[in-house]
């Protein structure tokens, strides 16, 4: 079975205009976008034409709701801050 899906690829539909493709794993997905959001539904892809239409929803979430980026391995200095100070309270 996994020899098919790299050959083939995995059958997707896009979430906006229902259209029907094969993404190959471990590629650019031949121009398809795979929504970081909607991990319970099934369609969570977006056909060429509505590229940018998936990425625009993930980025909205980004914008709205200020994360820090899960690949960074950088605490923001602040943070630090208010923890020692608070470690050195409990000293006290």
């Amino acid at each position: 079975m996994e020899e098919v899906l790299v050959r083939v690829g995995l059958p997707v539909k896009c979430r906006k205009c229902k259209k029907k493709g094969f993404v190959k794993p471990n590629t650019d997905y031949g121009g398809w976008y795979k929504s970081k959001f909607y991990r319970l539904q099934h369609l969570k892809w977006y056909c060429p034409k509505h590229y940018e239409i998936g990425r625009k929803v993930d980025n909205q979430f980004y914008e709205n709701y200020k994360t820090p980026d899960p690949n960074s391995e950088e605490v923001p200095q602040a943070k630090v801050e208010a923890t020692t100070e608070e470690l050195y309270k409990l000293l006290d």
